[in-house]
């Protein structure tokens, strides 16, 4: 008997939803494209951006302090469905109005799960 993954899945969605556990994490993409002009402006164009909003838990904050730094980390779980675009180290992401990048994420097996490490100073 297989896994039906994807209904265990739809099941967390929906129960992370209704509890409230959610915070919306935002990643602009900008992508270098060949440069093109736009008539309407009259301007040259080199990129072009993409907004990603995903849904995402954090599970822990940490707060670093070393003898001449101090640093912030934490970690936040998202479901597959909601990382539409590749998943990239030095990323950065916004979390109610902070920027965070992205040090390191592993995915579940299956791709069922993402935890994304966040750090900033």
């Amino acid at each position: 008997m297989a896994l039906d993954l994807a209904s265990h899945l739809a099941i967390a969605d929906t129960q992370l939803k209704l509890n409230g556990l959610y915070t919306e994490i935002t990643f602009k993409d900008v992508v270098e494209t060949a440069e093109s002009y736009d008539p309407i402006t009259g301007e040259y164009s080199t990129t072009r951006s993409t907004t990603h909003t995903l849904s995402g838990v954090i599970l822990n904050t940490n707060h670093n302090v070393g003898e001449n730094n101090y640093n912030v980390t934490t970690e936040v779980i998202v479901l597959p469905q909601y990382v539409t675009f590749p998943v990239v180290v030095d990323q950065v992401y916004t979390i109610k109005g902070e920027r965070w990048q992205l040090i390191r994420f592993t995915v579940a097996p299956q791709d069922s799960l993402y935890t994304l490490t966040l750090g900033r100073k």
